[in-house]
């Protein structure tokens, strides 16, 4: 976790013994200061740490924070120090120096056409949600939403070559998944808008289908015990249709806190954190008569505490959309 020292300096402390899944747990303070030097070092010593005394035998308590319970916080806090002082003569790469200009402003370099401000919705609703004013007269960052945080080849090959003939010099990536152009000139925002459009891929946000934090699902995952994409997409359907009814109530605020709040996992694993979300559908299968059902239970965190609390009631997956548009209304964030 990024810290500054008493002088200032900036650094890291460094966490270890916690994690998501079945049986979750809060990481505690094993070292309140290392400089950006020796942050290779620090995750050295946690991997040798578990390479050696991790379970073998139970994949499911291959995890760093049941070797933590097994030893409790001062036996395992000791043993992590052991083996960050071992490593002390050994040699990291460098801590990356990264060029003064790669933050450089946007420099646009094509003559743009005449471009009239779009007077569609569609737009005005993607400025409210991609863009923000920077602290520079004229520009504003812009967030570019990558449906499900995945891009393919071909994809990443077009949004490059877009980035290239705005003349944007680098982006930052997000962690909801998503890409940040730091700083962009404000009239040159339609012209951004109407080349996003054109691209195959939904990068402006104009549903909620992809945008919403799941897992890869068991069609994908070996471990997963539901096909969590299918169930968030017939949420995401449902908020379409919510804000189609009701446009006046669709904000930008609105629509990034319903996106921050709600996390989908098909299992107990948290692939999404969602054991830390203010929403976390947890999904997993029932018997209900002869019947095996798809279902989840949610965890509620409206306090943004490290880990929520999990409510044991199942919910079944078709009663899914709807239970997620209560929950949202009963919070008023609809």
């Amino acid at each position: 976790m990024e810290t500054r020292n008493a002088n200032g300096k900036f650094g890291f402390k460094v966490y270890g013994g916690g994690g998501f899944g079945r049986n979750p747990a809060l990481g505690f303070l094993l070292i309140p200061f290392i400089p950006p030097s020796r942050l290779a070092r620090a995750a050295r010593a946690m991997v040798e740490l578990f390479s050696e005394h991790g379970d073998r035998t139970n994949r499911a308590a291959a995890r760093v924070r049941y070797i933590a319970a097994r030893l409790g916080k001062a036996g395992f806090k000791k043993l992590y120090l052991d083996y960050y002082r071992k490593l002390e003569k050994r040699e990291f790469p460098p801590v990356p120096t990264f060029p003064s200009d790669w933050n450089a402003k946007t420099a646009v370099s094509f003559v743009l056409p005449e471009h009239t401000v779009p007077e569609d919705a569609g737009y005005k609703r993607w400025l409210r949600l991609a863009t923000r004013k920077t602290r520079f007269k004229g520009e504003s960052s812009v967030r570019l939403f990558i449906p499900k945080g995945i891009l393919n080849v071909a994809g990443f090959r077009r949004l490059a070559s877009l980035l290239e003939r705005f003349g944007i010099p680098a982006v930052r990536l997000t962690i909801e998944q998503n890409i940040l152009i730091p700083a962009f000139p404000e009239e040159t925002l339609p012209a951004l808008y109407e080349a996003l459009k054109d691209l195959p891929e939904d990068l402006v946000f104009s549903t909620f289908r992809g945008q919403l934090d799941t897992c890869i699902g068991a069609a994908v995952c070996r471990i997963g015990i539901l096909d969590t994409p299918r169930y968030a997409a017939e949420v995401s359907g449902a908020l379409d249709d919510y804000f189609r009814k009701h446009p006046a109530r669709f904000t930008a605020a609105r629509a990034n806190t319903i996106v921050e709040s709600l996390h989908f996992s098909g299992c107990p694993n948290s692939c999404t954190s969602h054991q830390a979300a203010r929403f976390g559908f947890q999904g997993f299968r029932k018997k209900i008569g002869e019947t095996l059902v798809d279902g989840f239970t949610v965890w509620h965190n409206p306090s943004e505490k490290p880990i929520g609390k999990e409510d044991p009631e199942f919910i079944p997956a078709a009663e899914l959309p709807a239970r997620v548009l209560s929950l949202l209304e009963e919070a008023k964030i609809l």
